[in-house]
């Protein structure tokens, strides 16, 4: 049986506008009518916003499918080098291309590789062991918890797991602690519950990596993943550092005199970095920690060279082999002298 697509989103489109096209004349009609067609519009927003993410999952699908063939498979199962030439060799390149331009800027690479991660991770190589079913809330048809106790089994309502249905923004925030094994079954329930929020997702794992023993000595640190190229942002002594291995830069320095004198500053500097998943120490102490990062490192199959806290810059495939080349000239030259 062959299921045409497009009329079925056809369809979809023309009920969506029939419906809201009622608007012209829901106030003249019963109170019961008028809160029937705020149910039926409330399911239809719903309906394309259950769309959105299963869309998001398929545009993550297509980045990954060529992501691996362009550049992550063995050299004999990637794409011929004159076809790729046609974008310089560069996967972000050809991605940035077909993805639409937000702002009149390409999409950042960050967005590009997030995306990849998200469905290599949850669906392409299967690399998080997630549970077949999930138990979310008993809902009514206005959203509200039937029992906010949730006492009774009956309060509960056994759902099936499927990534391709979640939300993309908790896929992707939950990806580093469900690769760990540390995500609770309050966390799971976030994740599969419509209704939960990313930041009340966020908060519970925060919990989950606190009581699976990752609170770092001397600062907060969240990881975003137990992989090398993990991304990360914490605090130490005032100053939020964001980044990867071997690519860490300072983004921001809190006053310390307002932190101390001011429970309203402190209490705003906490929620603002709790918002990105990293809590602010205990106390403040004089001066910066230093860190002392690899000089070269390779990270998502990029070579990234840095120098102190700060990353000088990012290499693909054939901008490293150009930086080996000209070393070893350098390196022979001084062998010669």
């Amino acid at each position: 049986m062959v299921v045409d697509t497009q009329l079925i989103i056809r369809d979809a489109i023309t009920y969506t506008q029939e419906i809201s096209k009622r608007s012209e004349e829901v106030t003249s009609l019963s109170p019961i009518d008028q809160e029937g067609w705020l149910l039926e519009m409330g399911r239809v927003l719903r309906g394309w916003d259950d769309i959105k993410d299963f869309s998001t999952m398929l545009e993550a699908e297509v980045l990954y499918n060529v992501w691996l063939v362009w550049e992550h498979n063995e050299p004999e199962k990637r794409l011929i080098p004159s076809v790729t030439s046609k974008w310089e060799g560069n996967f972000y390149a050809w991605a940035a291309s077909f993805t639409k331009r937000r702002y009149a800027k390409e999409p950042a690479r960050v967005t590009i590789t997030n995306k990849i991660s998200v469905f290599r991770d949850w669906i392409g190589e299967k690399l998080i062991n997630y549970p077949s079913y999930v138990y979310i809330p008993r809902r009514d048809e206005y959203g509200k918890v039937v029992n906010s106790k949730l006492e009774n089994e009956k309060d509960w309502i056994k759902v099936e797991f499927d990534p391709r249905k979640i939300d993309y923004g908790k896929l992707l925030v939950s990806r580093a602690t469900a690769r760990k094994g540390l995500m609770s079954e309050e966390s799971w329930t976030a994740l599969a519950d419509p209704y939960a929020t990313v930041a009340e997702l966020r908060a519970m794992l925060q919990e989950d990596w606190k009581s699976g023993g990752n609170e770092e000595k001397g600062g907060s640190l969240v990881r975003a993943s137990s992989d090398e190229d993990d991304f990360s942002i914490f605090e130490q002594n005032g100053t939020i550092y964001a980044g990867k291995p071997g690519a860490v830069v300072a983004v921001m320095q809190l006053i310390d005199e307002s932190m101390i004198e001011s429970p309203i500053a402190r209490r705003a500097a906490e929620h603002m970095l709790g918002a990105v998943g990293c809590s602010y120490s205990a106390s403040l102490k004089e001066g910066r920690t230093e860190m002392n990062l690899p000089l070269a490192h390779v990270s998502d199959g990029f070579l990234v060279i840095s120098k102190g806290i700060e990353r000088i810059g990012q290499f693909d495939r054939n901008e490293a082999e150009e930086i080996g080349r000209v070393i070893d000239e350098m390196l022979e030259q001084e062998d010669r002298g």
